[in-house]
């Protein structure tokens, strides 16, 4: 996979939107790739998945909208 990083360098900000609430494990390999930010666009009503997985992404030290 290649890093956005590497190539446009470390200023280069990447966000992700998404429906989907991701697992921690996939949330750390989000980060470890150079996500800096995750947004969601709820589409569950189980609000608690997306609130589950903003925690987890905030602790990796991924911004979260």
């Amino acid at each position: 996979m290649m890093c956005l990083k590497k190539e446009f360098g470390d200023d280069f900000h990447i966000h992700m939107y998404t429906v989907l609430t991701p697992k921690l494990n996939t949330l750390r390999k989000l980060h470890e790739h150079g996500l800096d930010e995750l947004r969601f666009h709820p589409v569950y009503e189980n609000l608690a998945e997306y609130e589950r997985c903003a925690m987890e992404a905030s602790s990796l030290g991924i911004e979260v909208g």
